[in-house]
């Protein structure tokens, strides 16, 4: 993936996620799994002094990588990812875009433990890079919806609400891992998606 500003290739998910359209997919085990690092470079949230509280909006972005690229390149997949200017530091093997968006609840930003916000992700794969931190919507895609935790490494579950593309049929649920954080202060995440079996989409 570059950073360059001019136009780039599709950045092409596993063949593994292009399949994932397929009837054979298992709705109780993985179907798949991917690496996120969320970019602190990339996040704005409603201004208050005293950081984000209940009620507060907010939007980040980040980047996918392919699954155990964090793992196999720092201890728990905590303390790498990004570069503190927000670029891969793992490029070859970045595989999409992610984005997410919503509010915070509990305490916000002073929560310790539980869930502190309630948001939408977007996963898009086959991405095109127009500029740095610009690009085309993703040729496939998933989103899912619910409660994130602040807890470290300490699983849970949202609802994959949709999608587009070979995923426009699909349903399941993704399993969200908090891992640790990158250089620019924000999280690395696992994400383990089970997908119930879909017809196949062009």
């Amino acid at each position: 993936m570059s950073y360059h500003p001019v136009r780039r290739p599709a950045l092409h998910a596993l063949s593994a996620i292009a399949l994932l359209a397929s009837a054979n997919a298992q709705a109780d085990q993985p179907a798949f799994s991917i690496d996120v690092v969320a970019d602190c470079n990339r996040f704005i949230s409603t201004p208050n002094p005293d950081g984000p509280a209940f009620g507060d909006f907010f939007m980040q972005e980040g980047l996918i990588y392919r699954p155990g690229t964090l793992a196999a390149n720092c201890p728990g997949g905590s303390g790498c990812g990004l570069n503190p200017d927000g670029t891969p530091q793992f490029p070859d093997a970045v595989i999409g875009k992610w984005t997410c968006w919503g509010s915070f609840v509990a305490n916000g930003a002073a929560t310790e433990a539980g869930v502190w916000l309630y948001s939408t992700q977007l996963y898009e794969f086959d991405v095109n890079v127009l500029d740095q931190n610009v690009f085309e919507p993703g040729k496939r895609a998933l989103v899912s919806h619910g409660a994130e935790r602040v807890d470290l490494d300490v699983p849970f579950r949202r609802a994959i609400t949709g999608g587009y593309g070979r995923f426009r049929t699909t349903r399941g649920d993704v399993e969200q891992t908090k891992i640790g954080l990158n250089q620019t202060q924000c999280e690395n995440f696992t994400f383990a998606f089970r997908l119930q079996p879909a017809r196949p989409a062009e």
